[in-house]
C-alpha cells in the first residue's frame, strides 16, 4: 500500500508539473510551484503520522487529490506572479495575491462546503 502511495503522490505531481508548465511557460516558476505543492502534501503526511492514522485506500487517494486541489490554487496564484509586468519579487507577490486572493478564498470556501457534506 505504501508503494502505491508513493507511486500515485509522484504521478500527479508530476501531472500538475507539466499543467504547471503548460500554463505559466516558465519552467522555474513550474518547479517553485512543485516545491509549495510538496510542502502541502508533506503537512499532510505529517499530519497522518502525528495523528496515528495508518495509510488505507482512503488516505492514499486523499494524497493523490491533495496534489489535485493544491494544484488550483498554485496555478493561481502562479500565473498572476508571471503575468505581472513589475519588478521586483515583492511587487510581483503583493499584485499576484490582490489579483487572485479573492478567486482563491472563493474556491476555498466552495470546496470546504463541498466537504462538509462527505
Amino acid at each position: 500500500m505504501l508503494k502505491s502511495a508513493w507511486q500515485s503522490l509522484s504521478l500527479s505531481m508530476a501531472l500538475a508539473f507539466v499543467v504547471l508548465i503548460v500554463a505559466t511557460r516558465n519552467l522555474w516558476l513550474s518547479v517553485l510551484s512543485c516545491l509549495c505543492m510538496s510542502g502541502v502534501a508533506s503537512c499532510f503526511l505529517a499530519f497522518m503520522i502525528l495523528a496515528g492514522w495508518t495509510l488505507g485506500p482512503v488516505e492514499s487517494i486523499s494524497m493523490t487529490v491533495l496534489v489535485g486541489l493544491s494544484v488550483d490554487y498554485v496555478v493561481h496564484i502562479a500565473i498572476a506572479y508571471g503575468g505581472c509586468t513589475a519588478w521586483g519579487r515583492v511587487a510581483r507577490s503583493r499584485y499576484a495575491l490582490r489579483s487572485m486572493g479573492s478567486a482563491i478564498v472563493a474556491g476555498a470556501a466552495t470546496t470546504i462546503g463541498a466537504a462538509l457534506f462527505l
